[in-house]
């Protein structure tokens, strides 16, 4: 529903509103991209590490 929206939204804008529009989200869509790409190259950096579980970690946070 909410991208149904979103999309009548993005459609009813006048030319040069949907042209930027269209180029922000060609932007953020690039953008995430770019930080998946540095997420990945970050985890294969440091697979070898060794690393805590998740419940060792809420424990110690008082959390678990």
């Amino acid at each position: 529903m909410e991208r149904e929206k979103a999309a009548n939204i993005f459609l009813s804008l006048d030319e040069e509103n949907f042209d930027r529009a269209a180029s922000y989200i060609a932007y953020l869509a690039e953008m995430e991209r770019l930080e998946d790409e540095e997420d990945i190259a970050y985890i294969e950096a440091h697979k070898d590490e060794p690393s805590v579980p998740l419940s060792d970690v809420l424990k110690e946070l008082g959390l678990g």
